[in-house]
């Protein structure tokens, strides 16, 4: 039997298609079974195939109830505990998912699969936790196992063994050529680490070693790119389309490189490629605008923006852009009845304010401001974050007297970091007498977050009057 992931929207069952009306009845026969107590007798595989099901369905009551009937009716097959284990993690669940691998490690020989889920554990536990020497045991028992492969190659990229990856991923592809649709999910992981050159010697291996591979080629042509390295990226992008010319997402990439080349007819030309393509892609419709808002060419340009927004009514880039001709074309009354209609649209404000923000501080009124910052405030999930993303703003755009106007409203004890924010606006903003009262009552009220506070603004540390400060108040 395979390890399951749950979030693996390929998977596929051997004998049972989701859709598969045999599947359907198999799922009603065992819901009748735990509702009326009958007797009906389910194999191994049939109750895997249910199990697999409601763990897809995120339906965790049917899974509970079939994973504990396949436990009692194949006592000696760990598979199904390996599944509970599963089914804990993808709650998150890491004490139960423990104990459980813990039983099952007491119970029974050690396979593949239970190695492979310890190490998963262990990863959910701590992102930064070195799995290869429980992965190495799970290829000893299955050495053939893609999942397993795969899993060892990512490790060995973290830890920039570049031919150790190469040889691992090479080995997954051989045993299972789909896996090679997973080649591009490598690239998170380069990006995370910012190590671009290992990233074009990793994916030009790939590419030598399968030259039809799509996904190796795309994933060469983004290392390029995130190297600055635009012309190679879009002879790799090419690459792609002599394969598959139908990738409306290759197009879209060749575009942004012609972009940053500043070679704007050809990057029209391949974001037109990519919306001809797929119709409702706001991305390409929005970088059209882009083009054209650089050519000088405004109608066009607000054309493909609000068509953009017809797709997409939040997508912050198009309305970027339209603010952006409206500030150019000095239409100020326009504007500020453009960003109340967003406002009042029911479009997640949060993200529009920044956005308003980073473009008409000036041009609106300080009351109009403040009523949009409150509308803001109150479609907020989380409003601590939301007062922390406003004060990096204003301190990263220098925007100090904005900041003490707008936050002035919400310093109760309901937002401690708040005095905080007050205080760095304040000394940023040379208003030193003022900053050392709401630092005197931040410090008083919520010490353990000085930190930061002075991560807020590296110019806040030169100051000895701040130091001096949280050395006298330090509990």
């Amino acid at each position: 039997m395979k390890i399951y992931n749950p979030f693996d929207d390929d998977f596929d069952d051997d004998e049972y298609d989701e859709d598969d009306k045999e599947l359907e009845q198999l799922v009603k026969d065992f819901k009748n079974k735990i509702r009326n107590s009958t007797n009906d007798y389910f194999d191994d595989d049939e109750i895997e195939a249910v199990i697999l099901y409601a763990m897809r369905s995120f339906d965790f009551t049917l899974a509970d109830q079939a994973i504990e009937y396949a436990i009692k009716a194949f006592p000696s097959d760990s598979y199904f505990r390996i599944l509970k284990v599963r089914r804990y993690m993808i709650e998150f669940d890491t004490e139960n998912a423990e104990k459980e691998l813990n039983t099952i490690g007491k119970m029974f020989a050690p396979t593949s699969e239970y190695y492979l889920q310890k190490a998963l554990l262990m990863k959910m536990k701590d992102e930064n936790c070195d799995i290869t020497p429980v992965l190495r045991k799970a290829e000893l028992l299955d050495p053939e196992s893609p999942e397993l492969l795969y899993m060892l190659a990512s490790e060995n990229l973290r830890a920039g063994n570049i031919k150790k990856a190469f040889s691992y991923t090479e080995r997954a592809i051989m045993a299972d050529p789909s896996m090679e649709e997973q080649i591009f999910s490598f690239s998170l992981l380069f990006d995370d680490a910012k190590n671009i050159e290992n990233a074009v010697e990793f994916f030009t291996m790939l590419t030598n070693r399968f030259p039809l591979s799509k996904e190796a080629w795309s994933a060469l042509a983004f290392a390029y790119s995130a190297n600055n390295e635009h012309e190679k990226s879009i002879e790799a992008n090419q690459y792609v389309l002599s394969i598959d010319s139908n990738l409306p997402t290759v197009y879209y990439n060749i575009g942004n490189s012609y972009f940053e080349l500043e070679q704007y007819d050809n990057a029209l030309e391949n974001y037109k490629a990519a919306y001809e393509l797929d119709d409702k892609d706001f991305f390409a419709l929005t970088c059209m605008g882009d083009c054209y808002y650089v050519k000088n060419d405004i109608e066009k340009a607000m054309d493909c923006y609000q068509r953009a927004r017809n797709i997409n009514p939040e997508f912050m880039n198009a309305i970027t852009g339209i603010l952006s001709i409206l500030n150019d074309e000095g239409k100020h009354e326009e504007t500020a009845v453009f960003i109340e209609h967003l406002f009042n649209s029911g479009i997640q404000s949060v993200g529009i304010l920044f956005t308003v923000l980073s473009f008409y501080k000036a041009e609106l009124e300080p009351e109009k401001m403040k009523q949009l910052f409150n509308v803001a405030y109150e479609h907020a999930p989380e409003k601590p974050l939301f007062f922390s993303m406003f004060a990096q703003f204003c301190c990263h755009c220098e925007e100090y007297e904005l900041g003490i106007n707008l936050l002035s409203d919400y310093l109760d004890e309901e937002f401690p970091n708040n005095p905080y924010y007050m205080a760095a606006f304040h000394y940023l903003n040379q208003n030193f007498a003022e900053g050392a009262k709401y630092l005197q009552i931040a410090l008083l009220t919520n010490y353990e977050n000085v930190e930061m506070f002075m991560q807020l603004d590296p110019v806040l540390s030169t100051y000895n009057e701040i130091v001096d400060m949280i050395n006298m108040y330090k509990p």
